[in-house]
């Protein structure tokens, strides 16, 4: 059993903390509180790595027994750069945010929107500018990623989006606005599985119609013939 004592640091007479020593290595590493007098505690905080120092904080805000947020010290620097929220008040976290560089924003947010325990959407800050560049969001519900979305200048508006068709990992098509006007010029295709795009096509004047196609035939990276006809049906295919 750990040790542990009851006190009272608020004055009212009543002893609504507990101090306890959970690790056993002879320091008090966790405090418990009721902070609102009804007899039940509502805030837990812990120093997992016995340096004197907070590193979680667990809090039930309205009293349903459940936490519903938290915050973390993940690095041990005495900064939380980690929380987690339960918006729903199901009694399971949902709503995760990071600050991975330590500046004091936010850089990753991710969502656990359907309640089944895993991240479906995620919006991340990867240039640290204080905005989000990159989305990604798992459409299948099987726990992993399979579409993304990139904002490459910094303009606030998307000019990728790829999408994993297959589950392996890899972006299997994308569709990219490569002169950020906010219309959609260049499209590529994986065909082989292999990872890599082989396929591409173009759409010169912005129509919504393919003007040509791009092969790269030995998959070293670079388009190797551009074609009108790419079902080698001899005849153009627009």
């Amino acid at each position: 059993m750990a040790d542990e004592k009851y006190v009272d640091l608020n004055g009212d007479g009543y002893k609504e903390t507990i101090v306890s020593d959970e690790s056993g290595d002879g320091n008090y590493d966790t405090v418990s509180s009721d902070t609102t007098g009804d007899g039940y505690v509502d805030t837990v905080i812990t120093d997992t790595d016995g340096d004197g120092y907070a590193d979680t904080a667990v809090y039930d805000t309205d009293g349903d027994g459940y936490a519903d947020y938290a915050e973390a010290d993940l690095n041990g620097d005495g900064y939380v750069d980690a929380a987690a929220a339960d918006t729903t008040g199901d009694g399971n976290f949902d709503t995760y945010v990071y600050d991975t560089n330590g500046d004091g924003y936010v850089d990753a947010a991710e969502y656990d929107t359907d309640g089944d325990g895993n991240i479906d959407y995620g919006e991340y800050d990867t240039d640290g500018d204080g905005y989000a560049d990159f989305a990604a969001a798992d459409t299948t519900g099987d726990g992993n990623y399979d579409t993304y979305a990139y904002d490459s200048n910094g303009d606030g508006y998307v000019d990728f989006v790829g999408q994993d068709t297959d589950g392996d990992g890899n972006i299997d098509v994308g569709v990219a606005d490569t002169n950020h006007d906010g219309y959609a010029d260049t499209y590529a295709a994986d065909t082989t599985g292999d990872g890599n795009p082989d396929t591409y096509g173009f759409d010169y004047d912005e129509d919504g119609e393919i003007d040509e196609y791009g092969i790269d035939e030995d998959g070293d990276g670079d388009i190797d013939y551009y074609t009108d006809d790419i079902d080698d049906d001899v005849f153009d295919d627009f």
